[in-house]
């Protein structure tokens, strides 16, 4: 990923997507410049001067501090939330338009986030993502729901049966367990998804806007 940030569990739905996401701040501090402007012409072709740099041209020193100073801004802006939201919907606008041959605005308004500012509030955030599709009604477990990360994380677990099959009790019907799903899954209780709300966590609640 070109931006300094990861996207968690994902969840896409037919109304508002769900995504977490972690900005690595630190680690785009330790890029090079030139590792930079690397990422950000995957993203944006970047003006002529910066082309010219990265094929190798001879440049005045004017012109190198010039190009300095743009992997500065750029370093700020691969590890901003508000940028990875730009280039996500930006691409997903446009081929939703390419796909449908509409053109003009294409999501309803800007995106909304909450700062996780604790374990807590991340694992909140985490699971109610994951769940998002079943609380909406249009997936029965976390594992049938589609264009989920967890379906995806689901699918890449071994299957029970590769290694320790269960056997079941006389007289009892042998439990039915989804191919990549632990056996372990069906001896959880059924519950409710609470209300997702990451602005009280455990800890004393601290709240901050991004």
């Amino acid at each position: 990923m070109s931006i300094g940030a990861a996207g968690l569990p994902t969840a896409c739905i037919s109304g508002p997507g769900c995504l977490v996401v972690r900005v690595d701040a630190l680690r785009a501090a330790k890029w090079s410049d030139d590792e930079v402007l690397r990422r950000w012409t995957e993203l944006f072709t970047g003006p002529l001067l910066v082309q010219r740099y990265r094929a190798g041209a001879e440049q005045l020193p004017a012109e190198r501090a010039a190009v300095t100073k743009l992997a500065a801004t750029y370093r700020v802006r691969l590890a901003d939330i508000s940028w990875f939201m730009r280039v996500l919907n930006e691409s997903i606008a446009r081929q939703a338009n390419a796909e449908d041959g509409a053109k003009g605005r294409f999501w309803e308004g800007r995106f909304k986030s909450q700062a996780l500012l604790d374990e807590a509030a991340i694992l909140s955030a985490m699971a109610y993502v994951d769940l998002n599709p079943i609380r909406a009604g249009i997936a029965e477990t976390p594992e049938g729901s589609a264009h989920t990360s967890v379906a995806e994380r689901l699918a890449g677990l071994k299957p029970e049966s590769e290694s320790e099959p269960m056997s079941a009790g006389e007289g009892a019907a042998a439990p039915t367990v989804a191919p990549g799903v632990p056996a372990w899954c069906d001896t959880l209780p059924l519950s409710p998804l609470m209300p997702f709300d990451a602005s009280a966590p455990a800890a004393p609640p601290v709240r901050r806007g991004i």
